[in-house]
């Protein structure tokens, strides 16, 4: 059974490593990078490695090791319904930093390149937190879920 779940997180890092690759080279349009270097937009230029990062070599590493765990073990895998929602969750989480990241980008952005330096703050501010919980909650639940399930298939 941990061999369909293991295919599975090495299928949707290959998908984040397809859109980080074309995200990585969107960014070296000269139009889009200019933008990009405008004060809050670089914010953007981060989403691009969550996805890289988390998504395509994190999935890869997890789904290697919820393959090979339970064939080095002899064990089977403690949960394979864990091992999924740990997925979903690190996937709806890297997507909701992708869509505050790149809503405060632009606004930013674009605020930075007006000139109207002051409201930036007040624009993006709430995206940015929104990051910000997201991101520790990304680092922690699914984490913790996968060492759990890990470690009571270790056990």
């Amino acid at each position: 059974m941990s061999k369909s779940v293991g295919l599975l997180y090495i299928k949707v890092s290959i998908v984040f490593l397809l859109i980080g690759c074309i995200w990585g080279a969107i960014q070296t349009f000269p139009q889009v990078h200019e933008f990009l270097e405008a004060g809050p937009a670089s914010v953007i230029s981060g989403m691009h490695a969550h996805w890289n990062l988390l998504g395509w070599v994190g999935l890869a590493i997890m789904g290697g090791i919820y393959y090979l765990v339970p064939q080095m073990t002899g064990n089977d895998l403690y949960s394979e319904r864990l091992a999924r929602v740990q997925l979903y969750l690190h996937v709806l989480f890297v997507v909701l930093m992708t869509i505050f990241g790149v809503i405060a980008g632009i606004k930013g952005g674009n605020l930075f390149l007006a000139g109207k330096m002051a409201e930036i703050d007040p624009a993006i501010g709430p995206y940015m937190i929104g990051i910000s919980l997201v991101g520790v909650l990304e680092a922690i639940v699914p984490n913790f879920i996968f060492a759990y399930n890990i470690y009571r298939t270790i056990r």
